[in-house]
């Protein structure tokens, strides 16, 4: 038996490991240790040489067939693909030597990263693809500490650019004076009016809206909100486009029912969580603005009896696995994280290369995405009468995969 060495990956770094083991075979095809049309090693020899599971290859694997580097063919194996040479040539026919660029990304939230389902990999998973045509050896460095000194951090080192990614709004003085000492910079998933550098953001409002729209196609009146970051750009604006969309719908906005720090995992968050939920005049809908809040908020729910949807209809934002396989699996907004990172990362190559690109906030648009933690206003229990709550609390024991139900996914945002 032929003994292959195990090939090092450093497990220490921010990426997951198939992310790691994914990019190095993807520098296989690229220098061209596997060539066009040439068959793949099997997913258990590989595993071997990584020294991780088949899972772990599988994952990485399935990155590059989604990408068109690999292709399976049933019965055969997997094969390097014929247009796979497009990762080794310049895009438009640019010459295949262009310079090696370095780009920086900061996150303003480290666990968008460091969550194997976190926002910040489909932003980088955009970068790369942004980065791939173009014969660029893929590098990618994730900037540190820039929260206490990000300018003094970036403007030392050695990047080509730099896109920060959901930075505090705190943040806007420091990122106007990177932009103006000439670091090619893009902010990604934040905006705010009166800056001029370049923002890669979604269209919050029109996100809003459609989930407004929603919950008042079933009869709902009384609509809450939750709120978890106002210092996030993001969050800030969905906030204020809930209470805007209430208003275009003649609906009051009552403050009880809007709750600007939902916490759910403190006790001064679950004390404000369910007094709004035991309120006699709490609300029969709730907008949560991201995925993770929303998951912890439904055993609060349970405990006080309180059934999703039949009693209280849920909307959320991210589309991350939590909220597909919650039970309920929750109806949500999706945000285009990697068309955003891959937008992002386009731009700031124009950038450096000298090409020109506009300033202006780009809003892409967003998804809606009905599953099953909506519900008809008429199906809801009156507010505060207790619901059988070990139905919902047997089928969270359970911890099964939940089936999506009915899906429905549209583009809501500018065209």
């Amino acid at each position: 038996m032929i003994m292959r060495p195990t090939i090092p990956i450093n497990k220490d770094i921010a990426l997951p490991v198939y992310r790691r083991i994914e990019e190095d075979l993807r520098a296989r095809v690229r220098d061209g240790r596997w060539s066009t049309g040439s068959r793949i090693p099997p997913r258990r020899e590989l595993a071997k040489q990584y020294n991780v599971e088949v899972n772990t290859i599988q994952r990485a694997i399935a990155i590059l067939l989604e990408d068109g580097v690999l292709r399976a063919d049933p019965g055969k194996g997997t094969f390097v693909s014929d247009n796979a040479d497009l990762a080794a040539t310049a895009k438009n026919g640019a010459p295949a030597n262009a310079p090696s660029l370095r780009l920086g990304i900061a996150l303003g939230d480290a666990e968008a990263l460091s969550d194997a389902d976190g926002y910040g990999l489909h932003v980088v998973r955009g970068v790369r693809r942004a980065l791939a045509p173009y014969g660029l050896k893929h590098s990618v460095t994730f900037v540190e500490n820039w929260d206490t000194d990000m300018l003094a951090a970036i403007s030392r080192s050695d990047l080509s650019g730099i896109l920060l990614v959901s930075p505090d709004t705190e943040k806007r003085t420091q990122i106007s004076q990177l932009w103006h000492a000439g670091m090619p910079t893009v902010v990604v998933t934040s905006s705010w009016p009166g800056i001029d550098v370049p923002f890669i953001d979604c269209d919050n409002y029109a996100g809003v809206r459609a989930a407004v729209s929603h919950l008042v196609s079933l009869g709902h009146k009384r609509i809450g909100c939750g709120i978890i970051h106002m210092n996030l750009s993001n969050h800030r604006d969905r906030a204020e486009a809930f209470r805007r969309v209430l208003r275009e719908y003649g609906l009051e906005v009552a403050p009880e029912h809007v709750i600007e720090r939902w916490r759910p995992t403190n006790m001064e968050g679950q004390a404000a969580i369910r007094t709004l939920l035991s309120s006699p005049n709490r609300p029969t809908a709730l907008i949560l603005l991201d995925d993770q809040t929303a998951t912890r908020t439904l055993p609060i729910a349970c405990k006080l009896g309180i059934r999703v949807p039949q009693d209280l209809s849920l909307i959320t934002f991210d589309d991350t696995r939590a909220a597909m396989h919650a039970e309920p699996p929750l109806t949500t907004v999706a945000p285009p994280f990697e068309e955003m990172g891959q937008k992002a990362a386009e731009m700031l190559l124009a950038m450096c290369a000298g090409q020109p690109f506009t300033k202006s906030p780009d809003l892409m648009p967003m998804s809606f995405i009905e599953r099953r933690s909506t519900a008809r206003a008429v199906l809801c229990s009156e507010a505060g009468e207790a619901a059988p709550a070990q139905v919902y609390g047997a089928r969270m024991g359970a911890k099964r995969r939940a089936k999506p139900g009915r899906l429905i996914k549209t583009s809501v945002g500018l065209p």
